[in-house]
């Protein structure tokens, strides 16, 4: 054998080298990774119960209850007797159907009750949903409010609520088991469009 071809030959056997095919599989894990979103959620979240906490949830509504927003209008109705209220209405969780429920109305910038000296209104729930009611149309009478001096008469007192910010302030109390919730709300007092028309320059 030539000294170069031995001296080939003793380097592949040394080096484990073969004739047959080389196995060329890549072994790096180049799948890609997730990032840590931290620990799942699944399972962790508290889903709401109605049936087990009293809740409510306050509108000013005449037909349906409709959820009220911070700041939303509310108007002063000029009732066909010749009085004002306004129309509560509100959505409520973890009570029985029979509820007493009791609106309290003030001027946010005088601290003057417009209503709430009247008897508690009593009704049942309409059911929306297991543990889940509604009422609407429940009126707080405006009517608590002395005329203030220099002001002639409660008519001219109202056209003055015009644009007014009020706290409304709902207390709802099952009458099974006496346990109650509120809700208070600022709104903005808005004229009957009889008031805004005729009576009010």
């Amino acid at each position: 054998m030539p000294a170069r071809t031995y001296l080939l030959a003793l380097l592949l056997g040394c080096t484990g080298a073969t004739d047959g095919p080389t196995d060329t599989t890549d072994t790096t894990d180049d799948s890609p990774t997730t990032a840590d979103t931290g620990p799942s959620t699944t399972g962790d979240t508290a889903t709401f119960d109605p049936c087990a906490t009293m809740t409510l949830e306050v509108g000013n509504a005449e037909k349906a209850h409709t959820p009220a927003e911070s700041l939303d209008p509310v108007i002063l109705v000029h009732g066909a007797q010749g009085g004002w209220h306004i129309d509560v209405s509100g959505l409520v969780t973890g009570t029985d159907a029979l509820v007493g429920i009791d609106p309290l109305l003030t001027v946010v910038s005088s601290g003057t009750q417009l209503a709430g000296d009247q008897p508690s209104t009593f009704l049942m729930l309409d059911e929306v949903e297991t543990c889940v009611g509604q009422f609407a149309g429940v009126r707080a009478y405006v009517d608590d409010a002395e005329v203030p001096k220099g002001i002639d008469d409660y008519q001219a007192f109202i056209c003055t609520l015009e644009d007014e910010e009020l706290d409304l302030s709902v207390v709802v109390t099952d009458v099974a088991t006496k346990t109650s919730t509120e809700q208070s709300l600022r709104l903005v007092a808005k004229l009957d469009v009889l008031d805004a028309t005729y009576n009010c320059p």
